[in-house]
């Protein structure tokens, strides 16, 4: 009995030196692996323009290239104002300007449609990433149905008291989502 007890201790000394030794490299794949998605996506992109489906030089193309290549330079690495500026500017090229860009890819083909959906769930992926508590409440904001959505968004007014940099990360997440989910995947 006793050296049963001696090999449970000794293997969870084992799996948290584990944990501590691996936790940088954890972190690492993960960054990368945002970039990695990013990188995808730019690829379609490209071979879209080659194919002819979308034109290099609408504005459509202009904006997911840009989106695209933020997010690649910029997966898992930003601070919280960094993100608030990022997510402001691709705002600016989407949300106010609305009657084009979003226009355009709403009148495109449904490839098109989709490319820019995944492209708006991507950097919900990569803001919900950089901060623990905004990922937890998009999470619970993304899964939950009506009645628990309206508790959830009531923590997040109450969040903008307390936290208001994440409260308008989590905002600007959820905005995006809805033009992902707009656009389907």
């Amino acid at each position: 009995m006793t050296s049963v007890i001696v090999a449970l201790i000794a293997l969870a000394l084992a799996l948290s030196l584990q944990r501590l030794a691996l936790r940088h490299t954890a972190k690492n794949l993960s960054i990368r692996e945002k970039a990695f998605r990013f990188h995808a996506i730019r690829d379609r992109l490209q071979s879209m323009a080659v194919d002819g489906e979308l034109a290099p030089d609408s504005k459509v193309y202009e904006f997911l290239m840009f989106a695209v290549n933020v997010g690649i330079r910029n997966s898992g690495k930003l601070r919280m104002r960094d993100m608030l500026t990022m997510t402001s500017q691709l705002e600016n090229r989407t949300i106010s300007n609305d009657d084009d860009v979003l226009q355009e890819v709403a009148g495109s083909s449904p490839a098109v449609k989709t490319l820019t959906g995944e492209t708006f769930l991507a950097f919900v992926d990569m803001i919900v990433a950089n901060d623990r508590l905004v990922a937890m409440g998009s999470f619970l904001l993304f899964s939950t149905k009506h009645f628990a959505r309206k508790a959830v968004r009531l923590g997040d007014h109450l969040l903008g008291y307390v936290a208001p940099e994440r409260a308008e990360i989590a905002r600007r997440a959820r905005r995006f989502y809805q033009m992902g989910m707009r656009f389907g995947t």
